[in-house]
């Protein structure tokens, strides 16, 4: 990798019209207008996260799969690879296209069959400033103005609860205590739009019941301390997906969303919490991308295969 002039994770698209340029050392020229074009990279990061590393001039390349030191106790596979050369003039917009169609396959993508999801999400306005009297509010603006606009969801996002991790406790005096998520996306849902609620399944504040009660479910380092997943303004926790106790934490938070609560529309964040470099983990023969294949498979299989999913973070 030290020796790479440039990298790219999962894949790469490199297109040229053939031409050098008079400076700086005679370089290739990059041109994405229909020159002929090499698309590099792997169809899935199932088994290891994997990157393309190219040569300044654009002639070498290596596929690197990377399985970041697990205890193979097993036979050690890649993710297929993918190589094409894309003739110059042969596509009018993104030389990339075929690709794009074969990890859809690969990865059994299903077409958005009722159309495009759109709608209002309460974090933009309230960030983390929200109450049961705000959405219920809003929920009634948005009714007068669905029709006009044009959105079919209505999202809750996160402020409801006391701590990440404890998803089921809410904020006091802030929402109805008993039945108050079911209370909301009900309301939603009687105005004629879906609703949607946030979630960081595979996340906990160091604050948490959770943390407290289950510290053997978090990411240690190597060095044995917590691994550092923040990138939010604050400092909070992985939860590692190799854990089979974990999985069922993270199994009966998304079902209690969609059984209990009656979400539609799941928007879930800081999904990279769940494979955090470190050791310290319940089970060392899985990398990463294993870990995070795995952990999403288990949100896929509490939400059923209706319930629309956001992948953020």
């Amino acid at each position: 990798e030290a020796t790479a002039f440039s990298k790219s994770d999962m894949f790469a698209c490199i297109s040229s019209n053939g031409a050098t340029t008079q400076y700086d050392d005679e370089r290739i020229l990059l041109d994405e207008e229909g020159g002929p074009a090499l698309v590099v990279g792997f169809l899935s990061q199932r088994q290891q996260y994997g990157a393309v590393l190219l040569d300044k001039d654009l002639r070498h390349f290596n596929l690197f799969a990377c399985h970041e030191g697990v205890v193979a106790k097993r036979s050690v596979t890649s993710d297929w690879a993918y190589c094409q050369v894309v003739d110059s003039h042969c596509y009018d917009e993104e030389a990339m296209v075929y690709y794009v169609h074969a990890t859809g396959d690969h990865n059994e993508a299903r077409p958005m069959e009722k159309g495009l999801t759109t709608g209002w999400c309460s974090w933009y306005h309230y960030y983390s400033d929200i109450s049961h009297d705000s959405l219920s509010k809003n929920a009634h603006i948005l009714e007068k103005s669905k029709s006009s606009i044009g959105f079919n969801v209505c999202l809750i996002d996160d402020g409801y609860m006391t701590a990440w991790g404890d998803w089921t406790s809410l904020k006091p005096g802030k929402f109805v205590k008993d039945g108050g998520m079911r209370v909301l996306a009900d309301a939603i849902r009687s105005k004629g739009m879906s609703p949607g609620v946030w979630l960081a399944p595979f996340a906990c504040d160091k604050s948490s019941n959770l943390a407290k009660d289950h510290p053997d479910w978090i990411i240690r380092n190597d060095n044995g301390r917590y691994a550092n997943s923040a990138n939010c303004g604050k400092f909070f926790y992985g939860l590692d997906a190799t854990n089979p106790a974990a999985r069922k934490h993270v199994y009966d938070t998304i079902r209690r969303a969609v059984d209990e609560w009656g979400f539609e529309v799941l928007k879930l964040d800081f999904l990279y919490a769940s494979c955090l470099e470190g050791n310290g983990k319940y089970d060392p023969t899985m990398s990463r991308a294993e870990a995070m294949h795995l952990g999403l498979r288990t949100i896929r299989a509490a939400a059923g295969a209706d319930t629309f999913i956001i992948g953020c973070g």
